[in-house]
């Protein structure tokens, strides 16, 4: 059941959204949000995630906007980029972390993304206790609220990437499911050939942690290291147009030219590797051959496609990586065998079967 509209749970579900999101998408939600509050309210709502880039553009919007868009369109758009009804939890309107989406699973076991741990729990409440404390002097909660986040260097968010994951693919292109390719009757030979159309039709946006990056990998799931344009059912065509931004980007270390072998102990020894986030193996790894991935965060977000070329090709050039693989939208296999080195705080993650072990 989902919770009824607050300006609280609106802001809330305005925290999944990007800053800047699609314009219909922004056109909607603002939409949303002013058929359900009153105009001061909606205002101070939308301001909690956007800015006005024109003199009272929200305001403005909001006095135009579509008479037929409910408040659901905005739990739409916020279960799209990570809301999970029945296990998002925030304490008094401070809320402790942003819950990203669970994927279903079509393994044999479940492996659960993971909640705010305990600690940043504790660290809520300890907010919580000073925001209390500025309040009793007389504060409205909105004020105690920013003299008490301003001053929170005490806390480390975690980044979120924008990623699209397509579940409907394990490892190279094969069928969740039935473990076997996708084919289609190709007219001209006679023959069955491989169909790509679900690797090109199959993706949809998340927003998620490293931690969930890896495990998306680990499951077999295929992924595109930018967020895409998608229709209104989330549903993306996975194509350059399509682009809007990226926040990571992956290079490929095939080993296709032997005189240039790059084993993955050789790679973890390179300066470079300490800014990745994680080295993962392929589904075309042996230990006679290393195939792998390397995934490096960009230190800001990215749209101009040309520049996430330029950067691709330097860190290519570095590992002697497949020069292929410098596309925005280009899809990269999981492995659901892979090891996955987690480069930030040198964890090591085995998976087998999509279990994490």
């Amino acid at each position: 059941m989902e919770r009824q509209p607050t300006p609280d749970f609106a802001i809330y579900l305005l925290s999944f959204l990007p800053s800047r999101p699609e314009y219909d998408v922004w056109i909607n939600v603002i939409s949303a949000i002013g058929n359900t509050f009153d105009l001061n309210t909606s205002i101070q709502i939308l301001l909690s995630r956007f800015i006005d880039e024109k003199p009272n553009e929200h305001e403005i919007k909001l006095k135009n906007r579509l008479k037929n868009i409910s408040f659901g369109t905005l739990v739409y758009y916020a279960k799209q980029n990570g809301y999970v009804p029945e296990k998002s939890t925030h304490t008094n309107g401070l809320y402790a972390a942003k819950q990203v989406a669970t994927i279903p699973n079509t393994t044999t076991k479940r492996i659960e993304f993971e909640t705010p741990p305990k600690i940043i729990m504790k660290c809520c409440e300890f907010i919580e206790d000073v925001i209390s404390i500025y309040m009793s002097d007389g504060l409205t909660r909105q004020q105690a609220e920013k003299i008490t986040l301003d001053g929170a260097n005490f806390v480390k968010p975690e980044r979120i990437y924008d990623i699209a994951v397509n579940r409907n693919i394990l490892n190279k292109n094969l069928h969740p499911a039935t473990k076997e390719p996708y084919l289609r009757f190709d007219s001209k030979s006679k023959e069955m050939v491989l169909s790509y159309t679900e690797l090109t039709n199959g993706f949809k946006n998340y927003s998620f942690s490293l931690l969930n990056i890896a495990k998306c990998i680990g499951r077999g799931y295929a992924i595109v290291c930018s967020r895409m344009k998608s229709d209104t059912t989330g549903n993306i065509v996975r194509k350059n147009d399509n682009l809007l931004h990226s926040d990571l980007f992956a290079i490929d270390v095939d080993n296709k030219e032997p005189e240039n072998y790059m084993s993955i102990e050789k790679a973890l020894t390179i300066p470079e590797t300490r800014k990745a986030l994680l080295v993962y193996t392929t589904p075309s790894f042996t230990e006679q051959i290393h195939r792998f991935r390397i995934l490096f965060p960009f230190p800001r977000r990215i749209f101009d496609p040309e520049q996430y070329r330029l950067i691709c090709e330097h860190f290519i050039n570095i590992y002697g990586a497949d020069k292929a693989c410098k596309d925005p939208v280009r899809a990269f296999y999981g492995n659901d065998n892979a090891t996955i080195y987690l480069i930030q705080t040198g964890e090591v993650m085995e998976f087998r079967n999509g279990v994490l072990i």
